[in-house]
């Protein structure tokens, strides 16, 4: 039983809280990435979809992509692989959020040194920050709830691991986004 030296086992992580510190700052790592809130989130593609930018004044865009999903061709070969990042990599960071809620919602809070709060505080940033980036989804892939609540659009993904998570209503997913914003105020309080 060999442990790879450039990973570290699950039980391992969890056994301290510098662990728990470790994933936490991984998750926001994770969201800084260019993929996501470091540019295409931020100022990238997104803005370029929300018609921000001016793009009509260039005859040629030095980004292709930005060009063609400045009017609107989401199937198009250059912009389709930006939306698919965006997919993969936001429930990539989901997925990092369940682990560190499980464990955390089970974790001995004798590790951590302010005990119990300090606890609840790491899982209610997690619930969170899981409820923002549900929120982003929703607000990316579905028609606003004031015209389809009815529509299943994006999964709200709460369990780890998830294989093949099932979409949901607009509807329900904001009510998971509430009950986790409001269980992760509930935990964060003090």
């Amino acid at each position: 039983d060999v442990q790879p030296f450039d990973q570290v086992s699950e039980d391992k992580q969890y056994s301290k809280a510098e662990g728990f510190y470790n994933q936490l700052n991984g998750i926001y790592k994770s969201l800084a990435t260019k993929e996501l809130y470091g540019q295409e989130l931020s100022w990238g593609i997104l803005d370029v979809v929300a018609q921000y930018y001016l793009m009509g004044y260039y005859s040629e865009c030095e980004n292709h992509a930005y060009w063609n999903a400045s009017s609107l061709e989401y199937e198009d070969e250059k912009v389709r692989p930006y939306i698919d990042a965006i997919w993969e990599k936001m429930y990539r960071v989901v997925a990092n959020c369940n682990n560190l809620i499980q464990n955390t919602a089970c974790a001995d809070s004798t590790i951590f040194p302010d005990k119990e709060a300090e606890r609840r505080c790491i899982e209610g940033e997690a619930r969170a920050l899981r409820a923002m980036i549900h929120f982003d989804l929703l607000r990316m892939f579905a028609p606003a709830p004031t015209v389809d609540t009815k529509g299943k659009y994006i999964p709200y993904v709460d369990k780890f691991p998830t294989h093949v998570p099932i979409h949901i209503s607009t509807a329900e997913v904001l009510d998971k986004i509430e009950e986790d914003l409001e269980l992760a105020h509930t935990l964060t309080a003090d």
